[in-house]
């Protein structure tokens, strides 16, 4: 088994020759949310692991270690996570910067 969950994903998919398109409509999720797996930036629920897991043939005896890589698989989505959260702020004090602080009044209120 590999180390990374979505390298092991894409791997075992091309093996028993499934298409993104094919894997993602029998496990019940988007081409997207596949390709997001393979690439390391979400982690599937236990519900769309187990069906990937009866859909690419798991061993019982490797079910377990596979989850936990599958848990651990989202070692990028926590930095996409702070990404998004930085050009959130930068979005905010821009917009501050551009909205007027007293629209309409000529005394601060409770004055």
């Amino acid at each position: 088994m590999q180390e990374r969950f979505g390298a092991w994903l894409r791997e075992r998919r091309v093996q028993l020759g499934l298409t993104r398109r094919s894997l993602a409509r029998r496990v019940q999720c988007s081409e997207v949310t596949l390709q997001k797996y393979e690439y390391g930036e979400r982690s599937p629920t236990r519900d769309v692991f187990d069906l990937l897991a009866r859909t690419l043939r798991v061993p019982d005896d490797q079910l377990e270690p596979l989850w936990q890589a599958a848990r651990q698989n989202t070692a990028g989505q926590a930095q996409l996570m702070e990404r998004g959260r930085r050009r959130l702020a930068v979005g905010m004090s821009a917009w501050a910067r551009r909205t007027p602080p007293s629209v309409g009044r000529t005394r601060p209120p409770g004055a």
